[in-house]
Parts: structure tokens; C-alpha cells; sequence
């Protein structure tokens, strides 16, 4: 195996291990996710039990391949490092867990449910990273998650979509998050084009599923998406290894688009929503103001983990908020000071390692994917929040062991045997030379 191809190894559909078609299936998994609550509409708690299930089910799996591996001593040598961000991310999870002695949230099972299947999906890509390859894995992941976000784009369009609405269902499958959705799997599917598919046939592939993507992200609608999409793709373009004129050419399309898409973007906002609300944020700056005054009574250890939802001032009548519409505040009001010293721990360690990375060649394109990531989801946590971070947080620490510091090189070495040296007067005889008594 060459040193190239081990840095960049060979896209398809398929791979060649049992590993990594797991690695693919579960991240598959994790990029359909949102449909498979959504088709219990009916029932949104089998819908979300369903989804759970099936999480336990690749843990059990993944977690029997490991024990496997394990007893017939085929787990190979290979150590893993955490990096700081790793370690402080873990430190968070911890966190979030002790504030559920004190959480708001009308249901402690729920919210000790949604805590677990964040740990569980996290355990799961430590597990796969110990039994493979880590690059191989993280270019398998990447693509699962690429196409399980573009058939769910596929079936959102094809099946949820109404005419002159926002694509998406406003209980069990947001436009906002179908935004969130397909803006970090079109971040990733660049990598996937411009850095892992040689062929022109899986370059083509991967095309189509960034077009697919992109038309679900403008039926969404969602303004925040929309926008750091676009700012998140400069980064990536500024940070990327392509010669400046391509950078020009690139930068000059993506401006040509954006002049060309904000008409129809503020057009369809003035007809699907008042003109005070989108002078608003849609009413977000009041819910941040209610959401500051709850602050201040408890600034410092939070009304605990998942409990926006429940204790959260609800400023609408006609919808029940379950965050604040901003990451800071809400991680704030769950998690109070001490959350929100680590989430920017986390994000900062986070930058520093990807800028550090970003000086060797070899590293450069997955720093750049990286920096482009955690812009993305900076920018989108100023209007829109989740129950932890933005940023997903199994997606974050795969990024951060798959671009963290690592005993073997980034390259492989093939194994060289050591072959005794003949001497001295072997080697000139062998070269023609005849000795002389």
C-alpha cells in the first residue's frame, strides 16, 4: 500500500472490512435518523423509543465485535489519544449529568435518555476507532452520513414537501432542522468530492447528493442555515489546498448564487412571515431577554440538563419552545456558568488543534473540513440551540481523534527486515574486484 492512497484511500459504496461497513452503516443510520421518528408521526414516543432501539442495537453489535476481537487477540496495537477538546467534551457529558440531580425537566427518565444515547453514540465511534483503521474509518463515516442526509433530503422532498410552505413538519422534523442537517452533510460531502473520490463516476456520485442537499436547504428555508452555509464555505475555501485561481473561481460562483438567492430568500420571508418578525428573529429577541432575567436568578449551576423545554419561558401560544434559540443562552439556563466556561473551552481547544494540524500537508484538507465545521454550527447557534452543543457532538469528537495527534505517522510504513551486511571483502569481490593474498 502506497503512502497516498493510505492517506486518501479508495472511495466506493462499499468496504473492505467488517469494521467499517458497521462504521458506514451506523453513520448512515445517524444521517436518516430524523425520519425514522418522523414516520411514527402518530406516536412521536414509539417513534423516538424506535430510534433508540435501534442505537442499542449497533452498540450491541459493535460492542460484540470488539469483545470478539478481543478474546481471539485480533485488536491490534494501535493506541488512542484524546486530545484536550476530547477530554474537555467528556468533561461536559459529565456535567450535563450531575445537573440531572437538580433538572427541571417534567420527566428525569427523558432527560436521562436523551444524556444516554449522546454518550452511547460517542461509545460507539470510540469503539469503531479501536478496531480499525482511523482514517479508513473517518472517510467511511463521512460518507454514511453524507448519503443518510441526502435520503432523508430525498424523502423530505419527495414526501413531506407542500406547496408554499417551508419544507419540514413543525413538530417532528423542523425546516430549521433539516437546515442543520443538510448544512453539516454538504460540508462534509466537499471533503468527500474534492479529497477522497478519484474517479469521475464517484466524483459525479457525490455531486448529485450535494444537489439533492442543497435544494432541501433552500425549500427549508432556514435563514440562519442558509447563511452560515455560505460563511462556512468561504472558510473552507480559504482554508482548503487549491491554487488561488481556483479559490477566485470558486468564491465568485458561490457570490454569483448568493446574489442570486437572496430575492427569492427575502421575497418568501415578507410572504410567510410578518415583517416585525423577521425584523425579530422571529420573536427570538424577546424569548432571549425572558430567557436572560431566568438566568440571573440561577447563574452558576443552570436549572439542570433538558429543561428549557419544561421550566423555558414560552413567549408563543400556538408553539412550545424547547430551547432558547441561541446556544449560549441556552446552555446557560441548563447548565448555568460552569457549562458555558466548558462548552467554550471545548470550542477553543477545538480551533487550536485544527489550526496546529493545518501546517502539515498531509493534515491540511481534514483541518480545513474541520475549521469549516465548528463555523458553520458558531454561526447557527446565534439563532438556534439544542439540549447540548450545535455542533454534533459524535461527529466532533470523530473529527477530533481523526485529526488529533497520533504515535504513527500519517503515512504507513511497510515493514523493512533487517538483513545482516556482508563484509568488507565480499562486497568488492562481488563487485569485480579479485583479492590478493
Amino acid at each position: 500500500m502506497t503512502a497516498n492512497s493510505y492517506i486518501v484511500p479508495r472511495v466506493g459504496v462499499y468496504s473492505r472490512s467488517y469494521t467499517e461497513a458497521l462504521g458506514f452503516l451506523f453513520w448512515f443510520y445517524l444521517g436518516i435518523k430524523p425520519m425514522v421518528v418522523f414516520l411514527f408521526a402518530n406516536d412521536p414516543a414509539a417513534g423516538t423509543l424506535a430510534a433508540n432501539l435501534l442505537d442499542a442495537a449497533f452498540f450491541s453489535v459493535i460492542f460484540l465485535s470488539l469483545v470478539m476481537r478481543i478474546v481471539l487477540h485480533r485488536l491490534g496495537e494501535n493506541e488512542i489519544h484524546l486530545p484536550t477538546a476530547a477530554k474537555l467534551l467528556i468533561t461536559f457529558l459529565a456535567w450535563s449529568a450531575i445537573s440531572l440531580l437538580w433538572t427541571h425537566a417534567d420527566s428525569l427518565n427523558s432527560a436521562a435518555g436523551y444524556w444516554g444515547i449522546i454518550v452511547l453514540d460517542i461509545v460507539i465511534v470510540l469503539m469503531l476507532i479501536r478496531m480499525s483503521d482511523l482514517d479508513q474509518i473517518g472517510v467511511r463515516a463521512l460518507q454514511g452520513l453524507v448519503l443518510g442526509t441526502t435520503l432523508l433530503a430525498f424523502l423530505a422532498l419527495a414526501f413531506v414537501s407542500k406547496s408554499g410552505e417551508r419544507l419540514g413538519d413543525a413538530e417532528l422534523l423542523h425546516p430549521n432542522s433539516i437546515g442543520n442537517y443538510v448544512g453539516v452533510a454538504l460540508l462534509c460531502n466537499i471533503y468527500l468530492i474534492t479529497q477522497v473520490a478519484r474517479r469521475r463516476r464517484d466524483q459525479l456520485f457525490w455531486m448529485g447528493c450535494e444537489l439533492i442537499m442543497v435544494l432541501a436547504l433552500l425549500r427549508s428555508m432556514s435563514k440562519t442555515s442558509m447563511v452560515a452555509i455560505v460563511l462556512a464555505g468561504f472558510v473552507y475555501l480559504l482554508r482548503s489546498n487549491q491554487s488561488a485561481r481556483r479559490k477566485w473561481g470558486v468564491a465568485l460562483l458561490l457570490a454569483g448564487a448568493l446574489a442570486v438567492a437572496t430575492p427569492f430568500v427575502i421575497d418568501t420571508l415578507y410572504h410567510n412571515q410578518t415583517k416585525s418578525e423577521v425584523e425579530t428573529f422571529s420573536g427570538r429577541t424577546q424569548l432571549w431577554l425572558e430567557t436572560w432575567d431566568m438566568i440571573r436568578d440561577n447563574p452558576v449551576v443552570g436549572y439542570g440538563f433538558f429543561s428549557f423545554r419544561n421550566y423555558g419561558p414560552q413567549i408563543f401560544s400556538d408553539i412550545k419552545l424547547v430551547h432558547a434559540h441561541n446556544e449560549w443562552l441556552n446552555l446557560w439556563f441548563s447548565l448555568g456558568l460552569v457549562g458555558v466556561v466548558l462548552a467554550f473551552l471545548i470550542y477553543a481547544t477545538y480551533l487550536r488543534q485544527m489550526f496546529r494540524i493545518s501546517k502539515w500537508p498531509q493534515s491540511a484538507p481534514k483541518a480545513a473540513l474541520a475549521i469549516a465545521l465548528v463555523s458553520f454550527t458558531l454561526v447557527r447557534g446565534i439563532t438556534e440551540a439544542t439540549n447540548s452543543l450545535v455542533y454534533p457532538m459524535a461527529l466532533m469528537f470523530l473529527i477530533l481523534l481523526w485529526t488529533g495527534e497520533r504515535r504513527m505517522p500519517f503515512y504507513r510504513y511497510e515493514p523493512v527486515v533487517a538483513r545482516p551486511v556482508a563484509p568488507s571483502h565480499a562486497l568488492r569481490g562481488s563487485a569485480g574486484f579479485r583479492l590478493e593474498n
